[in-house]
């Protein structure tokens, strides 16, 4: 066979070699990864972090309320009541949550503040075992009468430096009732709601739950 013709079969064969190597590398290098057009927003791998994000953050907090419900349950006789004190006075008291934290009902949103991204609240029905507030510390502590007041409280918590934090509770009382014999008897009907913020600015505190919760 001519060399001629023998040079270019080798040369012809050459370059179907190297086109076969350099087509894969194109699609690898020169149009990236591509997505399926049948998936949804949600089925991005994007997507999929930020959602398994959002129900850790979720799970945390949960985890934060139960912890606070079991250490509520070690307190639960008037016998281990302590003394605490409100400003200007003194009582004893000691709280309780029927269902536990099985009935809490959870909401998280996100805010506009750098500090704390994310609010969460939290509502779950409790009972608050309380005396009368005294003036003196001693007076407080010999106080072995107990009201029940019975209602639902709203733990509110920000999210900073990668963990919730307790900023507020919002405790509003349905039945008020005092021991009678064997069993309780109502002696303040009316619907009585008690704000504890946990250290925090209240005007800030106030204005975060007009704007957030629409109170």
């Amino acid at each position: 066979m001519d060399k001629g013709i023998l040079r270019q079969q080798a040369f012809w064969t050459a370059l179907a070699v190297i086109a076969l190597a350099v087509l894969p590398a194109c699609g690898m290098f020169g149009g990236g990864a591509k997505v399926d057009p049948s998936m949804t927003a949600s089925d991005t791998p994007e997507a999929q972090r930020e959602e398994l994000s959002a129900a850790t953050k979720e799970q945390q907090l949960r985890e934060s309320v139960e912890e606070l419900v079991a250490d509520a349950a070690r307190v639960d006789s008037p016998e281990k009541a302590p003394v605490v004190k409100r400003e200007p006075y003194f009582l004893k008291e000691y709280s309780l949550y029927p269902q536990g934290a099985a009935g809490m009902e959870v909401r998280v949103q996100e805010t506009q503040s750098r500090m704390a991204p994310l609010v969460g609240e939290v509502t779950l029905p409790k009972q608050r075992f309380a005396t009368e507030m005294h003036r003196k510390k001693d007076a407080a502590r010999e106080d072995s009468l107990f009201y029940r007041e019975t209602g639902s409280e709203t733990l509110t918590y920000q999210w900073r430096n990668g963990r919730w934090v307790q900023v507020a509770s919002l405790f509003v009382v349905d039945v008020k009732e005092q021991p009678d014999g064997a069993g309780w008897r109502a002696v303040e009907p009316r619907i009585k709601e008690e704000l504890d913020l946990q250290g925090e600015d209240e005007g800030f505190i106030r204005r975060m739950f007009g704007g957030i919760f629409g109170r």
